[in-house]
């Protein structure tokens, strides 16, 4: 795993925040597993990841998937990670 540096979430957010979708993915996963100084938060991971798939993003849309199976961050729902994973 990478270790993730607040500099580095700073730059992804803020292309996060000007649209930039894979921005948006990369910081689903950078705090689903959580990084320098601080614990995952796979809640926060989920929501990225939801945040991405709507806007087309097929690995936040597989990541979603995944979450919503496993009930990681996310209450388990088939029906939902089947429709996550329709999206890819």
């Amino acid at each position: 795993m990478s270790s993730w540096s607040s500099s580095r979430q700073e730059l992804l957010s803020v292309a996060a925040k000007a649209g930039v979708v894979s921005a948006v993915t990369t910081l689903g996963r950078m705090y689903e597993r959580g990084g320098s100084g601080w614990a995952p938060n796979v809640a926060k991971a989920a929501e990225l990841y939801f945040t991405a798939m709507e806007r087309g993003d097929g690995a936040a849309a597989n990541r979603m998937g995944e979450l919503y199976l496993d009930g990681t961050g996310v209450a388990v729902n088939a029906v939902e990670a089947v429709r996550c994973f329709y999206q890819v």
